[in-house]
């Protein structure tokens, strides 16, 4: 199968490297119809022009695409072909729920509502990372559940590789991230201090929207135990997971899409057989067993946080059995060879 890979799609972010390459690894041909240049830029123009060099029998619209649908669409339907749109997530959930930039019922938070209907009903599939926000998605802007496929994160398992570590005292507790709020950074910061008597340092890389929060409670904490670090390269990330013993996937905090989300960091950390700590949801128990693949923990519930490092501090045996039962699950289900592989028999049907 010939497959053209279409939009304004980031190239570097985990969810198109991941589908991309497992989608070459099956032998498929990938074909990358790509413009980062703006709409007013001439972007779809470049796309379209583009387009007539490829022969393709599949369009797939990256994430995020969520307005390169519309010309995606207008070619598919010239040319004949099925169109598929990796949503991955909503821009009105995202913007008015889980950032909160906007009022649901403002006028930019009905145009994104709009755009979130519109983009998801001209596919012939749409691409989704859980069960659980295909229900959302279906509810929320009325699109039939069965045009849905799941898909999950995965990661690329060419970068995130298990490497020899000796755990030492203090013991790292690592987290990456953009501080949204769906990440829970404060309860993470929480939790360091009702762990202030035990040698642990957390580790927190990154920066965003709530970093500046973060830093405020961090203070009003007297935080000894907690260092903040910068955003790095994504190809470094490795390196730096490695030398966490224990890792932070979350999401620990309260907006709806919390819930229903597994995120990038939990896979990345199971690649690299770490004992992962997350956040208990719908979406989370739709892949993983709770004391078996990792730890699940209440939302908001610093003390809940807590409770579970300190188990996995006590109990090196504990460690080694959910690092091992998730890299496990992890080479069974989530490489990135086995998610297109069960992508590609989905569209064939």
């Amino acid at each position: 199968m010939n497959i053209c890979y279409f939009g304004s799609y980031d190239k570097e972010y985990p969810r198109n490297r991941t589908i991309i390459k497992g989608l070459i690894k099956n032998g498929e041909k990938v074909y990358e119809c790509h413009s980062n240049k703006s709409i007013i830029s001439g972007r779809w123009i470049i796309l379209f022009y583009n387009f007539l060099k490829i022969k393709c029998d599949l369009i797939i619209v990256g994430f995020p695409g969520h307005i390169d649908v519309f010309p995606a669409w207008i070619l598919a339907k010239i040319f004949r072909k099925k169109l598929v749109f990796d949503a991955f997530i909503s821009l009105y959930d995202s913007r008015c729920f889980d950032r909160k930039d906007f009022l649901p019922n403002s006028w930019q938070g009905k145009a994104l509502w709009l755009v979130d209907k519109i983009s998801c009903t001209l596919p012939d599939k749409i691409l989704m990372d859980t069960k659980t926000h295909v229900n959302y998605f279906s509810q929320e802007f009325h699109i039939p559940v069965n045009k849905f496929i799941r898909v999950f994160v995965g990661t690329d398992e060419g970068i995130f590789i298990p490497k020899e570590y000796f755990a030492k005292k203090p013991l790292v507790i690592g987290f990456h991230g953009s501080y949204l709020p769906a990440q829970g950074i404060e309860y993470i910061l929480k939790a360091a201090k009702l762990l202030k008597d035990e040698q642990v340092v957390f580790s927190l890389l990154g920066n965003g929207q709530e970093y500046a929060k973060a830093q405020d409670i961090a203070k009003k904490l007297a935080l000894s135990n907690v260092r903040f670090l910068p955003k790095i390269p994504y190809e470094e990330l490795p390196n730096f997971i490695s030398h966490c013993d224990i890792y932070l996937g979350g999401h620990f905090g309260l907006t709806p899409k919390a819930f229903r989300v597994i995120p990038n960091k939990v896979f990345e950390a199971i690649a690299m057989r770490k004992p992962v700590i997350i956040g208990k949801s719908p979406a989370t128990e739709e892949l993983f067993t709770d004391n078996i693949d990792c730890l699940m923990v209440e939302h908001d519930d610093p003390k809940s946080l807590s409770n579970s490092i300190k188990l996995l501090i006590a109990d090196k045996r504990l460690r080694k059995k959910i690092s091992d039962n998730a890299f496990l699950l992890f080479k069974r289900e989530l490489t990135s060879a086995k998610i297109a592989k069960e992508l590609i028999n989905d569209l064939a049907k």
